[in-house]
């Protein structure tokens, strides 16, 4: 009976421990631009830097990843919204490398919503479903890319972080890791990095149009050249032109 109850109570750990979220918390500073920065379309701006997941394993688990801006905010402006180009891209690089060019058929996987965050911290709106990609090869270290592109009931709003619930896979001998390059996290479209930055940006109706299809073709031009420009030296937090490969 004893036996019984001992192999109960494992079990039932093993259970809340896979259902109870791992939290982690990454403080991000401003960029060394400084704050006052208005990124329009065509440009992006990433932050790179280490994330306190490298060294956890694919277990099938569930992990909260709060990132928390420190010194700055993102300001969505009415032209973002009406545009609706305001993307964000989060790479998590993992090891080990892809002995080819395409993923192995033991690749990890991560699923999972992204939520914007408030200046106390408080979620701004519901979830947002991420798409997920992987990148790799043998040459350079593979990475998951989620991705999510955020509505705002009204504009300007102003969010000072990002909250992501994951769910990873179960893949045996897989596992976040920072070499031999970082984490990173990139926004475009069009939005401001405070403070320091206009209260609003307001397009004229002529324009709107123009800027949608701006923004979705920069979605385009970011998704095939940012694996390539990863191999680039960048300053964290540069606003960087786009080009096409």
């Amino acid at each position: 009976m004893k036996r019984i109850t001992l192999a109960a109570l494992t079990l039932a750990a093993a259970i809340s421990a896979q259902a109870t979220p791992l939290g982690f918390t990454d403080t991000l500073g401003p960029s060394s631009q400084g704050t006052g920065i208005v990124v329009k379309p065509g440009q992006f701006y990433d932050i790179q830097y280490s994330s306190s997941l490298n060294g956890t394993q694919f277990s099938g688990q569930s992990v909260q990843l709060d990132l928390l801006f420190d010194g700055f905010f993102i300001r969505a402006f009415t032209q973002t919204q009406r545009s609706h180009s305001l993307g964000v891209d989060f790479f998590l690089p993992y090891l080990p490398f892809w002995p080819g060019v395409m993923p192995p058929p033991d690749s990890p996987d991560v699923t999972g919503t992204a939520t914007l965050l408030d200046a106390l911290g408080r979620p701004i709106g519901t979830p947002y479903t991420l798409d997920h990609f992987l990148d790799g090869g043998p040459t350079f270290e593979a990475d998951v890319q989620l991705f999510f592109r955020p509505d705002f009931a009204s504009t300007p709003t102003d969010f000072y972080g990002i909250r992501y619930d994951l769910q990873l896979s179960d893949s045996p001998g897989k596992m976040f890791a920072v070499a031999p390059r970082q984490d990173e996290l990139a926004l475009f479209g069009v939005f401001g990095v405070g403070p320091g930055v206009p209260r609003d940006i307001v397009p004229d109706a002529g324009s709107t149009l123009a800027l949608l299809l701006c923004g979705l073709a920069a979605c385009g031009v970011f998704m095939r050249a940012h694996p390539a420009s990863r191999h680039r030296s960048r300053s964290p937090g540069s606003a960087t032109q786009l080009t096409s490969r």
